[in-house]
This record gives C-alpha cells, structure tokens and sequence, in this order.
C-alpha cells in the first residue's frame, strides 16, 4: 500500500486524468488489501481521481458488470483495455448527467441564468 501511495502521489499531476483514475483503480484491485470491498474503494479512488481533475465522477452500470470484469482480468496483461472502459465510463457518466439537466428544464449558467437549448 505504501508504493501505491507513493505511485498516486507521483502520477496523479504527470498523467491523463482518464488514464491515471483507471490504473490507480486498477492497481488498487490486484493490491487486494482488504478482505471484502476491495472494488468498492477501488471505485471511490478512481472518483477520487476523476474529481479532483475537475471530471464528473464514473458510474459503472450493474448491466456493465461481465465487461468491467473482463476489463480488469485483461488488466493483468494490458491496461489499455480497461482504461478504455473507464473512458467509456466517464463519456457515458457525463452524457447521461447532461441528459438529465436538459431533461429538468435547463442547465444553469455561470451567471445565474438559464440556458435552455
């Protein structure tokens, strides 16, 4: 846990905000520090990450499940499968939040107003 620490602490600035909350969730997983919930931090430290790169957090579907394994088993050989997935994640994430603004009327503008294109 200390050299994923330290690794957090090293990449989170030198990297793409996508790619290092994918491989920070993903080495968090195969680390497997705890006996259960161990996917379930592993999320919250992707969102974490996707925060405080000023990104929407990502939501993985329940119906995504089989793909988000698969995902992180490829992992073990290459990450890029599973950083593709989050990405995909977080596209989907912010298309379904905008959907929802537009849906709700409007979405507020920096100014107070409304926009309702």
């Amino acid at each position: 846990m200390k050299k994923f620490v330290e690794w957090f602490n090293k990449n989170e600035s030198k990297m793409n905000t996508v790619e290092f909350a994918a491989k920070a969730h993903q080495k968090f997983v195969f680390i497997h520090p705890f006996v259960d919930g161990n996917g379930r931090v592993a999320r919250l430290i992707m969102n974490l990450a996707l925060l405080r790169g000023e990104y929407t957090v990502a939501i993985i579907p329940a119906i995504r499940r089989i793909e988000y394994v698969a995902a992180l088993e490829a992992a073990h050989k290459d990450v890029a499968t599973f950083v593709d997935f989050i990405a995909d994640c977080v596209v989907s994430t912010q298309e379904d939040l905008l959907r929802l603004l537009k849906n709700s009327g409007g979405v507020k503008t920096s100014n107070g107003g409304v926009n309702r294109n």
